[in-house]
């Protein structure tokens, strides 16, 4: 008899402007649900937090002779190989630890399906050096300045709502 055994985790994303997600919620409830809402993910939170616990998880699969896979979105996936150094990665190989499934979600016949689209793997050191070679963190004044102004026109001013 074959015993296959699977751990599925479930990670919540983190989202920014949340306020929009708490009216979509009271909006939904009461039947008049929006086409949209002003709310975002918070991509680099929720990819630090993913590879956080795929650091600290994968050696204890490395040990049992076990596989951990995360299963994402290819979108996801492309921004988190953009802010972390990825280039080591390499079409799934059975001998590496750490898996990515990168999945699609397409509308077929009026419903949406989620598609494999690739697959990419790593070992443990992998993951270490995605999380401590990451985008280097040298930034100018200038450059912090700039990234400030160009998120003022969207804030909104404490003092107006006094």
């Amino acid at each position: 008899m074959l015993l296959i055994t699977a751990v599925l985790e479930v990670q919540g994303l983190d989202t920014t402007g949340s306020g929009g997600i708490w009216e979509a919620r009271e909006e939904l409830l009461a039947g008049n649900l929006a086409e949209s809402y002003t709310y975002g993910v918070n991509w680099k939170m929720s990819a630090k937090t993913i590879l956080i616990q795929m650091h600290h998880k994968a050696a204890t699969f490395e040990a049992l002779g076990k596989k951990l896979v995360l299963t994402i979105q290819r979108q996801f996936f492309e921004y988190m190989t953009r802010e972390f150094q990825a280039e080591h990665f390499t079409p799934s190989r059975s001998t590496d630890t750490v898996h990515f499934h990168l999945y699609d979600c397409v509308e077929l016949n009026r419903s949406l399906r989620l598609n494999l689209d690739s697959r990419f793997s790593t070992s443990v050191l992998g993951i270490e050096r995605m999380l401590n070679l990451g985008k280097g963190t040298a930034i100018s004044e200038q450059e912090i300045v700039a990234k400030i102004k160009a998120k003022l026109p969207n804030a909104i001013r404490l003092d107006s709502m006094l």
